[in-house]
């Protein structure tokens, strides 16, 4: 995908490329998913709030790049709290999260859980 931004100069190096089989590589049958998990005002929630545009504009507009939406839900656990999990879904399964203004058809089906109807890539 190109930059949308002419001041940025990106070079992609890779041993490997989408396609190849290779025991080094990803699956060619790997996914991918959004689940925004930045905390307000973070770098990251800054890029997973830009991404969500594109995201969609993709999904809606470019069948053949293989990105479908997916009904997603997502639980917390307890056992999970204060851990590097925990913290990391911390956002994700917030109550009142930031990205339920950005992302449509998010809800809260359970506490401690959200369902969120996600752009899945199915290589």
């Amino acid at each position: 995908m190109l930059s949308k931004h002419k001041d940025l100069s990106i070079t992609v190096v890779a041993k490997h490329m989408p396609g190849d089989y290779d025991i080094e590589y990803a699956s060619p049958w790997a996914g991918a998913n959004y689940f925004p998990v930045g905390k307000p005002g973070s770098n990251l929630q800054r890029f997973e709030k830009a991404t969500w545009s594109e995201l969609d504009r993709i999904c809606r507009e470019i069948p053949e790049a293989g990105i479908h939406y997916q009904a997603t839900r997502v639980y917390g656990r307890e056992k999970d709290a204060g851990t590097a999990t925990g913290q990391w879904f911390e956002e994700l399964t917030k109550e009142d999260a930031w990205f339920k203004d950005v992302v449509p058809n998010v809800c809260r089906a359970y506490p401690n859980s959200v369902s969120i109807h996600s752009p899945t890539l199915l290589a």
